[in-house]
């Protein structure tokens, strides 16, 4: 099985004792705790490393994750980063029958799939990893979650609020995105519309620079700790971008 390679420990809490009770994979008398513990620990958690490390560039780098299971009631947040104690925190009432339906298939029986929130989860918990020097109090909404969608992609998100009617118009679209730059998570929406930023944004960045890396060579300059406009002038410098910075990004998305 694999492990980690670039968070060092994951701990296990139990929140509503302060322990962690009740976590043994074998005679765990709560299943579904001890699915998604086995299942972190044995893939999930390395494969969204390695997409990161393989897309951003950036990893881990020993930090340790506390993972905290809690019950806040089906829906809302399905699991988030708590930046204040680097955790990982799963709603098991979102959470619900997954070892059912494991290891036959990761949408645990609801209406998303568990390893792709567990992956979107993990670019905000290695971008807030010290090592990484990420400005990630200026960075915008769009982009925080845009990046973090990016990774596990999200089509079918966007196809959703066009069908839906939230982004069948361009007004919508500029409005969602507008809304989106303000620093921390955007409305529901602002996840959408930051995907196909990042999406055109690691686009462009391929067709100016000749390289496959794309956003990667965002990533380079963010890690020197950037504000995202300084990365993009620094990028367009070099003419790895045609962005000459946040202003003109922010145009073309929103006319395009």
């Amino acid at each position: 099985s694999r492990t980690s390679s670039g968070l060092t420990t994951l701990t296990v809490v139990d929140s509503s004792g302060g322990i962690a009770t009740g976590i043994s994979l074998s005679g765990n008398p709560d299943p579904d705790i001890s699915a998604i513990v086995q299942t972190l620990q044995s893939g999930w958690i390395a494969e969204a490393e390695n997409l990161i490390s393989t897309f951003f560039g950036i990893s881990g780098d020993g930090s340790d994750l506390l993972l905290d299971l809690v019950n806040e009631g089906a829906g809302g947040s399905l699991a988030y980063i708590d930046p204040n104690d680097f955790s990982l925190n799963i709603d098991l009432d979102d959470f619900v029958n997954f070892s059912s339906f494991l290891p036959s298939g990761p949408d645990a029986g609801n209406s998303f799939y568990a390893d792709r929130v567990i992956a979107h989860e993990l670019v905000h918990a290695v971008m807030l990893s010290p090592a990484n020097n990420i400005a990630m109090g200026t960075l915008p909404g769009w982009f925080t979650e845009g990046v973090a969608e990016f990774i596990h992609g999200a089509d079918e998100r966007v196809e959703a609020d066009i069908g839906s009617g939230a982004l069948d118009t361009l007004g919508e679209f500029q409005a969602a995105f507008t809304a989106a730059q303000a620093v921390g998570s955007p409305a529901a929406v602002g996840y959408s519309v930051g995907y196909v930023a990042v999406k055109m944004l690691h686009q462009d960045i391929m067709t100016a620079s000749g390289s496959t890396d794309g956003i990667k060579l965002l990533f380079d300059q963010l890690q020197l700790g950037m504000t995202l406009d300084a990365a993009l002038i620094s990028l367009n410098a070099t003419g790895d971008t045609s962005y000459a910075n946040l202003a003109a990004l922010n145009a073309d998305i929103s006319a395009n």
